[in-house]
C-alpha cells in the first residue's frame, strides 16, 4: 500500500505500523489486490486524560513525515495479541446485560488501548530520526493543544477567539502558526470536526435532525441544517437517505 503524507510518498510494508493523527491528511494512492481494510472509530475522548500527560513529547516527535514504525517480529506479534484481546473484550461487552460488568469491560477496554498508545510510542521514540528541529515545536504543540480543546469544546465553542485565548495569543497570531504548522486555518479545523460528529451522528444513530442540533449546540434546527449543508454540500437528510441506501456522501465538504 502507498500513502501520500504532506508530499511524500511512502511504501507501507509487512510489519510496518502507520499512525493516523487527526491534524495530519493521509491519501490513499494505490492498494494491492489483497489489501485488507481495517476501520477505526476512536472516540478521543477516551484517551484525551493520557495524551493530556504525555502532550509534551509530541511537539518532538516526525509524526507529519515520519508517521510509521518498523517492528521487529516478536512486537508484531505482541500487538496482534493485544489487539486480539481488545476484540474479544468488545465481544463481551455486546453480550454483556449487566450495566455494572459493562463498566469493568469499558474500563479495561480503556486501559489496553491506552497502554497500547505508549507501548507504541515508547517504540517510536527510539528511532534516531524522529527528533524535531526545535525551531518547529512551539507550532507544533500549538497545533496539538489546539486539537485537543477542540475535540472537548467544540460543540459550544466554535470560534477562533475562544481557543487562541486558551493559548494566550491573538487570533490573528494563533491562526498564521498553525496553518503554518498543518496547512489549515483553525476555522478549517474547527468546520471538519463538527461536520464529521455530524455525519457520524446521522449514519450510525436514530436521533432526529432536532437532536442532532440540540447535542451539537446548535441554537435551533434551522441553523444545524443551513450549516450542515453548507460545509457537506447537502442536506443532513439528503446525507442520513444517502447512507442508507449505501452511500457514504456523494458531496464534498466546501472549503469556504
Amino acid at each position: 500500500m502507498n500513502l501520500r503524507c504532506l508530499g511524500t510518498d511512502i511504501v507501507l510494508k509487512e510489519s510496518m505500523a502507520c499512525f493516523f493523527s487527526p491534524i495530519i491528511v493521509l491519501t490513499l494512492i494505490s492498494k494491492s489486490d489483497d489489501c485488507k481494510y481495517i476501520r477505526f472509530d476512536l472516540d478521543i475522548k477516551s484517551i484525551i486524560s493520557q495524551t493530556l500527560q504525555i502532550i509534551n513529547i509530541f511537539p518532538h516527535l516526525r509524526m507529519d513525515t515520519e508517521p510509521f514504525l518498523t517492528l521487529q517480529p516478536a512486537q508484531m506479534s505482541h500487538f496482534l495479541a493485544r489487539f486480539d484481546e481488545i476484540s474479544s473484550l468488545r465481544t463481551e461487552l455486546d453480550g454483556e446485560a449487566d450495566p455494572v460488568v459493562q463498566i469493568v469491560i469499558r474500563q479495561n477496554i480503556a486501559v489496553l488501548e491506552q497502554l497500547t498508545i505508549i507501548e507504541v510510542l515508547r517504540l517510536y521514540v527510539r528511532k534516531s530520526s524522529c527528533r524535531a528541529d526545535p525551531s518547529s515545536v512551539p507550532q507544533r504543540g500549538l497545533a496539538f493543544r489546539f486539537f485537543l480543546s477542540l475535540a472537548v469544546n467544540f460543540k459550544t465553542h466554535r470560534t477562533v477567539d475562544f481557543y487562541a485565548a486558551e493559548a494566550n495569543m491573538s487570533p490573528a497570531y494563533f491562526s498564521r502558526l498553525y496553518k503554518q504548522q498543518t496547512g489549515h486555518t483553525p476555522m478549517e479545523s474547527i468546520h471538519t470536526v463538527t461536520i464529521s460528529a455530524a455525519s457520524g451522528m446521522l449514519s450510525r444513530t436514530n436521533l432526529s435532525i432536532k437532536e442532532i442540533a440540540q447535542e451539537l449546540g446548535f441554537p435551533e434546527q434551522f441553523t444545524f441544517r443551513k450549516y450542515f449543508k453548507k460545509y457537506r454540500g447537502v442536506s443532513p437528510t439528503e446525507f442520513r437517505e444517502s447512507c442508507r441506501c449505501g452511500g457514504v456522501g456523494e458531496a464534498k465538504q466546501s472549503k469556504k
